[in-house]
């Protein structure tokens, strides 16, 4: 009996697992890896298969506001809020991001109704701070912090933002020390190192504030600001030779931040040529935009299309590969150069491209597509049939999309089961489809 029963609970079926969940625990590692873009385009995915998933549109809307992509960012947590009211995560996401577009007392009033239910929401009282001080309440934002700190040990963010209340009340010692206690625990802070040598400047503490300013420099090499603060202070203090090697420093790196700026400008005069048809002038713009800064990308990317466009195939192919090189998540460069190999017959390249380009826009159904073309094109039948499978979720109304889903099943995999159902639901979606009345005739 045991047996029977044993054996009856293996034939049951689990459940299917939801498509959004699968998305959203895809965008959860990706995250967790540093993989923004692909990331955001798995949160993208998980939200329109499911439009009412609160925890997606909130790390959506966290990594759109860690790319500095405030009105999305706002845009996603309300529609976490929208689909669970109430969801103190989202308010405090969001609150962070209303300070962030300079609106503190909104973000205040958000926070604070964050702590009205969870007063123990440190994260949020800490941003509650962050806002106050934006306000110009820094007497109660170390009120907050002081809270903060005496609850949660060991954590860097309150004594940065501490440090900034002390400073706004001209509290200056009070404000070194939560520098330097903050610095102990997040050493690699070059911000907080400049900030902190700017205090003690002020106050009078030359080698000290040198010393902060060098930590500074060897944390961020290339910012012009800290190596200014540093030359100042040696110079201060009569180091002049170590003072001209810092004045020499920023007018090289003051010479590359120049020239990427005019490698800008280069690069939307030539994209205003091109569009006006003149392809030979607009590649010299692009070819002398990325003289000026070799890593913009989107100047190779530009070069290729005019290049692609005046018959140059073999250049165009190695600047969007340059240009890919240079930004992985460029999708576009991807596409141009999926369509290239597509072209040229090297399906199982343009497949790896097109790949690549739908796991960063997963939504994207003319990528898709593309992609199910090249696999086809490879013999990758299980392939094809997963791909198909991810477009019908985006466009579940596609009568064609579930035919040639049931043309893979029955060609592919011999699957006659799996093909008549596709057509099926083909002939549902449109009576009047020939080809998939007569291929259900066809598998049965």
């Amino acid at each position: 009996m045991l047996f029977a029963v044993a054996a009856a609970f293996c034939l049951l079926q689990a459940p299917a697992p939801d498509p959004a969940d699968a998305y959203f625990e895809r965008g959860l590692r990706m995250a967790s890896t540093g993989h923004t873009s692909a990331a955001i385009g798995q949160f993208e995915m998980a939200t329109r298969l499911r439009p009412g998933f609160a925890d997606a549109w909130l790390n959506l809307g966290a990594l759109y506001q860690a790319s500095g992509e405030l009105e999305s960012a706002r845009d996603a947590l309300l529609k976490a809020l929208s689909a669970k009211p109430g969801h103190t995560e989202a308010m405090n996401a969001l609150g962070l991001v209303e300070e962030q577009r300079r609106h503190p007392a909104e973000a205040a009033r958000l926070l604070e109704r964050v702590l009205e239910q969870r007063p123990d929401y440190l994260e949020a009282r800490h941003n509650l701070a962050v806002a106050l001080i934006a306000s110009g309440n820094s007497r109660r934002a170390v009120n907050e912090l002081q809270r903060v700190v005496r609850a949660k040990q060991g954590w860097a963010a309150p004594y940065f933002t501490l440090a900034r209340a002390h400073e706004r009340l001209g509290n200056t010692r009070a404000a070194i020390e939560s520098f330097r206690t903050a610095l102990r625990l997040e050493p690699r802070s070059a911000s907080g190192h400049f900030h902190l040598g700017e205090l003690l400047a002020r106050n009078s503490q030359a080698a000290e504030s040198i010393a902060e300013f060098r930590r500074a420099v060897e944390l961020e090499s290339e910012n012009a600001s800290y190596r200014y603060a540093l030359a100042r202070g040696l110079q201060a203090t009569g180091k002049q030779e170590a003072a001209r090697a810092e004045f020499a420093r920023i007018r090289e790196i003051t010479a590359r931040a120049r020239s990427a700026e005019q490698a800008g400008a280069e690069n939307a005069a030539a994209i205003a040529l091109a569009r006006q048809g003149k392809l030979q002038e607009a590649a010299a713009g692009f070819g002398r935009a990325i003289k000026l800064n070799p890593s913009l990308a989107e100047a190779h990317y530009n070069l290729a299309g005019v290049l692609l466009k005046s018959g140059d195939s073999v250049r165009a192919k190695s600047e969007f590969e340059r240009a890919i090189e240079l930004a992985g998540d460029f999708v576009d460069a991807r596409s141009e150069l999926a369509a290239m190999l597509a072209e040229a017959d090297q399906w199982q390249a343009a497949a790896e491209q097109l790949r690549n380009a739908v796991e960063l826009r997963p939504g994207r159904l003319d990528l898709r597509y593309r992609l199910v073309e090249a696999l086809q094109q490879t013999g990758d039948h299980h392939a094809v049939i997963r791909e198909l499978s991810e477009c019908a979720l985006l466009d579940p109304n596609n009568a064609a999309l579930h035919y040639n889903l049931g043309v893979a099943f029955l060609v592919g995999l011999r699957d006659r089961r799996r093909a008549a159902e596709e057509f099926e639901r083909a002939l549902a979606i449109r009576p009047d489809y020939p080809e998939a009345r007569n291929a259900l005739a066809a598998s049965r």
